[in-house]
């Protein structure tokens, strides 16, 4: 399911699924996504549903939205995009996060030799830290 990640510096503060056909953002408790900061406008941005996909549109922000180094006035989302609003970043994405034991088990399922077996845990195990 496709969402957005609120992330401030490296941190998540919160993932929302995009099951709405729009998300607003801003500083004021009426949006669907606030973002608590003097740098966001209190109408800030506004992700809206268009056919199969989300457009990120700035509602005449004081700061602006930016998708890299660039101010939007709209922008079709794709998958990883990271729009800067205010200090804070909104990343889209639409994959699907598989958990390790949900991969271990898809992988497991299909026919593995015993070496590959013993890479696959190897890889997943260093990943993991």
């Amino acid at each position: 399911m496709a969402k957005l990640i609120l992330k401030f510096e490296d941190r998540v503060i919160r993932e929302l699924p995009l099951d709405a056909d729009a998300v607003t953002v801003g500083r004021v408790p009426d949006n669907v996504l606030v973002i608590d900061n003097p740098t966001v406008s209190s109408h800030h941005a506004r992700a809206s549903r268009v056919d199969d996909s989300y457009v990120l549109e700035d509602l005449g922000s004081t700061n602006g939205t930016f998708i890299g180094n660039r101010m939007i006035g709209r922008h079709r989302l794709q998958d990883g995009n990271e729009a800067v609003i205010g200090k804070h970043t909104l990343v889209s994405t639409w994959r699907q996060q598989t958990s390790l034991r949900d991969g271990l088990r898809l992988r497991l399922t299909s026919s593995m030799t015993l070496d590959e077996t013993r890479d696959f845990y190897r890889e997943a195990l260093e990943e993991q830290g």
